[in-house]
């Protein structure tokens, strides 16, 4: 079945019709600036993610029986790209911190980390960014870090080796590439739309009726013989809203399908009714 919802002024010589369904290109450019911008929410949102997604190492030396000092060695997108190592002496002690706020939906939110605490203050030692249903980093791994360098700075241990791969936490990730896929999946949709047009070519050199459908993934064409379209009916048609919609018929005797042109106006489809009629010379 071949739909065009709205036909443009047909396009007619001696020995050719050609009615045209596609979007004015004011409202393409429209749509094409709004799946842009829809479909980058979820490649930001995705990149983050991603950008996340490595290996955290600290490692900790006591320099003398009562001073220890600490390396943060960091990668990131799956352990492809190193951040440099940051340093940290005379660690006295580690915190697990824990702070509870309400988003913008007015929904509860849990943010969990670790700082370490130095001779010259207190800095941010483990941290996600990723936020799952309203939390923020595990409050019970988060504790555990904290647990270990503080037992580490109390014992006689020389050193202590603490190491988190994030590189397929997805435990934390599926939720929000699930989320992100869908975001993506409405704007490739309305990309779609966008450059997807309808022809319907009425060619009396080559004897054929062509239905041709023209997409971002390629174009289809199907034929009909011109002889064998006898006829055209206008239908009267109701869409679960309740509109009502007027579509011309073209059945050709050689197949079930059905040729439908469709327009709200039923002057419209009649002016097309009578076009297709004058230039095949039906009755």
């Amino acid at each position: 079945m071949v739909y065009l919802p709205k036909v443009d002024a047909p396009k007619q010589t001696s020995s050719e019709l050609i009615l045209k369904d596609k979007l004015p290109w004011t409202v393409t450019i429209f749509l094409l600036i709004w799946a842009t911008g829809f479909m980058s929410i979820p490649l930001i949102i995705m990149f983050g993610v991603f950008s996340e997604l490595g290996v955290t190492t600290l490692n900790c030396k006591r320099v003398e029986p009562t001073q220890v000092s600490c390396e943060k060695q960091q990668s990131k997108f799956f352990g492809f790209t190193q951040q440099p190592t940051k340093r940290f002496s005379q660690v006295k002690s580690a915190e697990f911190k824990s702070k509870e706020g309400i988003d913008n939906d007015g929904d509860r939110t849990i943010e969990n980390w670790v700082t370490l605490v130095t001779s010259t203050g207190e800095v941010t030692l483990v941290e996600d960014v990723v936020s799952v249903n309203g939390v923020r980093g595990s409050a019970n791994e988060m504790q555990a870090i904290a647990t270990q360098i503080n037992n580490f700075i109390q014992s006689k241990q020389p050193s202590l080796l603490i190491q988190r791969d994030l590189r397929w936490y997805l435990d934390q990730s599926l939720s929000i590439f699930g989320f992100c896929s869908l975001f993506l999946l409405i704007g490739t949709s309305v990309l779609f739309i966008s450059f997807r047009s309808e022809n319907l070519i009425f060619d009396k050199n080559s004897g054929n009726l062509i239905c041709e459908q023209k997409t971002l993934l390629g174009n289809k064409r199907k034929y009909y013989l011109l002889n064998e379209i006898t006829g055209s009916d206008v239908e009267i048609t109701t869409n679960s809203d309740g509109d009502t919609f007027y579509e011309l018929k073209l059945l050709p005797k050689s197949t079930h399908k059905k040729i439908r042109i469709s327009s709200s106006k039923l002057q419209d489809v009649k002016n097309i009714q009578t076009t297709i009629r004058d230039f095949l010379q039906l009755s």
